[in-house]
């Protein structure tokens, strides 16, 4: 990566193309954060990733240990598809055609 920097998860594709994610538990400090400080800042950098990036959350649901931190909008998200909301109105509009969040809700797996 750019400057030495390591995403969590690099792809590489055909002709040197990157596809860089950086991936957080719903639970991490820098939840609301890591999207532009990480990914944007440090990863899409990279020049064979042409500025584009995932940022993956993955939502535990009621079974998870500890608290998922007070977003932005003052508020504790209660669902993946709240979560993955307010993530996305974190992205500035230059950056929305680059970079995508997903929350993946892995709280049934805990069922399991």
């Amino acid at each position: 990566m750019a400057a030495d920097k390591r995403a969590d998860m690099v792809a590489l594709c055909k002709g040197n193309l990157k596809a860089v994610a950086e991936l957080k538990r719903d639970t991490h400090a820098d939840l609301w954060t890591a999207l532009s400080t990480q990914l944007d800042r440090l990863y899409t950098r990279d020049k064979d990733t042409s500025g584009f990036g995932l940022y993956v959350v993955f939502w535990f649901g009621s079974k998870r240990k500890g608290s998922v931190p007070v977003g932005p909008d003052g508020h504790r998200p209660t669902t993946a598809l709240e979560l993955e909301t307010v993530l996305q109105s974190t992205i500035p509009d230059e950056a929305k055609e680059r970079l995508q969040v997903i929350a993946l809700d892995v709280s049934d797996l805990n069922e399991r």
